[in-house]
């Protein structure tokens, strides 16, 4: 069982916490909200930005970097999902048990589900804790 932390303790790994959910979603949000912007630039300028839309040879690196942003924000993410809480000790997106459940049924099979698992929550699964407690 990993150690648990309590006050001062439990802050200090909160904020560790808060900056690596606030860089994962800079990474998510950041290229979706980049090329929108200069879709929606290019539509009102009459196509000004027409050589970032049309894929210049020189943008590829412009592009590819911001596809390479959103796969980091991707592989964040994923492994936010293996990060304990430091209060609990448990993951913190994922209940170990807490919530009841559900059963599904795909076709004649029927299957039963734990809906626990939530990689952008904010608040642990398991004892409730708040990653924004300040």
């Amino acid at each position: 069982m990993p150690p648990t932390f309590e006050g001062p303790a439990l802050d200090r790994k909160l904020r560790s916490m808060r900056r690596y959910r606030q860089f994962m979603f800079f990474a998510l949000l950041a290229p979706v909200a980049t090329t929108a912007l200069i879709v929606l630039l290019n539509r009102l300028t009459g196509g000004a930005l027409r050589f970032f839309v049309n894929g210049e040879p020189w943008t590829h690196s412009f592009w590819n970097t911001l596809f390479g942003l959103l796969l980091v924000g991707i592989a964040m993410a994923i492994f936010g999902m293996m990060r304990l809480c430091p209060r609990c000790g448990e993951a913190f997106a994922q209940s170990t048990g807490t919530l009841p459940p559900h059963t599904t049924y795909i076709g004649p099979v029927q299957m039963q589900t734990q809906l626990g698992r939530n990689a952008l929550t904010s608040r642990c699964l398991n004892c409730g804790v708040s990653w924004k407690r300040t």
